[in-house]
């Protein structure tokens, strides 16, 4: 699949939840959609990249409802599970998963599938890449300053910065953007 669904398990916006949709939880006999109560489930990963297997036992399947409102759809928190599924799961890598129950009380639940999803904890490089940035003089020497979207130049939008040099070699700041060989640190703004 050239465009898998998406989870974050480290990085700055990390997912809490693998969420399943309610119409993919039902009663094997009556074809009903499943209870409210939370289900004991295992799930099988298959590693679609590297053709790996992990099995994750008694992680729990739990109804997104309050009784009166809620999103109908079921979640499997990533921290849960022996191992956690965050504890497996690779980043980069591109998985899917059968669900089915992990109990000795069965609630007659039918097996599902989680269809591929990929790993990508957005590295930091790869969140700077995404940035406009400008080359220019930040108090007394030259420096990247990298900004929010869409709002390069726009003070009080900065996010980064690092200092750039025209020499390593004596270590010497860049005068110019032209004459930029190199940069430093990069810290936030």
């Amino acid at each position: 699949m050239k465009d898998p669904q998406i989870v974050s398990i480290a990085g700055e916006n990390p997912d809490l939840y693998l969420m399943v949709w309610g119409g993919y939880v039902i009663d094997d006999t009556s074809e009903a959609e499943e209870t409210t109560t939370p289900i004991d489930v295992r799930v099988d990963l298959y590693d679609v990249t590297d053709g790996g297997t992990h099995v994750i036992r008694h992680a729990s399947l739990i109804y997104d409802w309050d009784g009166v409102n809620g999103s109908k759809f079921w979640r499997i928190a990533l921290s849960d599970g022996t191992p956690a599924i965050s504890s497996v799961l690779e980043d980069r890598h591109k998985y899917v998963a059968r669900v089915s129950e992990d109990t000795l009380t069965s609630l007659n639940m039918r097996d599902f599938v989680l269809e591929e999803f990929a790993v990508d904890n957005g590295s930091f490089e790869e969140t700077l890449m995404r940035l406009p940035f400008v080359v220019k003089p930040y108090l007394t020497t030259m420096h990247i300053i990298w900004y929010n979207v869409g709002q390069i130049n726009v003070a009080g939008q900065e996010q980064f910065k690092a200092p750039v040099y025209e020499s390593f070699s004596p270590l010497t700041a860049a005068s110019s953007p032209a004459t930029v060989v190199g940069r430093g640190e990069i810290t936030p703004f």
